[in-house]
């Protein structure tokens, strides 16, 4: 039986895992280790893979179903592997010019009906040095928050939208929408996650998009904080697997000149349900809206430039 280690790379938020070739593991109980792992660090790497297309595809049903990326409802601007409609190639030649793919603090497919939970990314060729992927965790961002604007949140839901996220950035195509909780729980641990991101939220639903502005911009900057993150550098046979209701990501657009290729799949899990927080819906009384036009008031006129000034 394989041996795994297990070392934190942040003290928020990710773990890099060894002592195990995923290409030929075959043991459920380090399955289960490796699942665990997981669903506890929100993002978790390992080094020294050799996976071919096939091999990517064994470790992604591990974890769920893999779906395909291409579809007509939310076609994806980069290239597939021909033969598997499943995985995404993440391309770029040493003369790119312009944005990397996911070159924002995002979550994958946040605006399907039902999102695809986890995402793993594997590095084909990378360069020697930049490329990073910066990741944050959205459960540290939850609990940072103060109690009463944990209660407003948790009585709101929010209209995600695929346009929003392409617009700008590659053809657009059609638009696709879904409505989720702002707040959703985890369903192996109960706790509970901010569940936003700048590439697809619009909007809470019910409110106006000028309504929602500067609640939205408050909770969009909790990302880049230090403490709720790590980086992660990659090299050839990197394999990065993460919790998309978990944590966002944020690749780094640093390795001009360079050639950087990775392989991406995405894979249906478990997930948060519709009821994540009924019990908290109920206190959506007077006092709790009053709290909410208070914070959006505060907000959009200036009084809180960021989320550090609000402590």
């Amino acid at each position: 039986m394989a041996q795994i280690t297990i070392d934190r790379i942040s003290g928020t938020v990710g773990a890099e895992l060894g002592g195990v070739d995923l290409s030929s593991l075959d043991d459920e109980g380090v399955w289960g280790e490796i699942r665990q792992a997981l669903f506890e660090h929100g993002v978790i790497f390992f080094r020294g893979q050799h996976l071919d297309p096939p091999a990517l595809l064994r470790v992604g049903r591990e974890f769920g179903n893999p779906s395909p990326y291409h579809d007509d409802n939310a076609p994806s601007p980069v290239p597939g592997v021909p033969g598997y409609p499943e995985l995404e190639v993440l391309h770029r030649e040493p003369d790119a010019k312009g944005k990397v793919v996911g070159e924002h603090w995002h979550t994958d497919q946040i605006f399907r009906e039902k999102p695809t939970r986890a995402t793993m990314l594997y590095a084909v060729e990378v360069p020697e040095a930049g490329g990073d992927t910066l990741f944050s965790s959205s459960v540290a961002a939850y609990s940072g928050l103060s109690p009463g604007l944990k209660r407003t949140l948790e009585s709101l839901r929010a209209v995600h939208q695929f346009g929003a996220f392409r617009r700008g950035e590659f053809d657009a195509g059609p638009t696709v929408e879904a409505t989720h909780p702002v707040i959703i729980r985890l369903p192996e641990s109960g706790k509970r996650a901010l569940y936003v991101g700048a590439n697809a939220t619009i909007q809470f639903e019910g409110w106006t998009r000028e309504e929602s502005r500067g609640l939205l911009q408050y909770l969009f900057c909790l990302a880049p904080r230090p403490e709720f993150g790590c980086r992660y550098r990659w090299q050839k046979g990197s394999l990065a697997i993460w919790d998309n209701f978990q944590v966002l990501h944020y690749a780094t657009n640093d390795y001009a000149g360079h050639r950087r290729s990775m392989q991406r799949l995405t894979v249906e899990m478990s997930v948060f349900s519709e009821d994540t927080c009924d019990e908290h819906r109920s206190e959506s009384s007077a006092a709790s809206i009053l709290e909410r036009v208070s914070a959006v008031q505060s907000i959009t006129r200036g009084h809180v430039k960021n989320p550090s000034e609000a402590r």
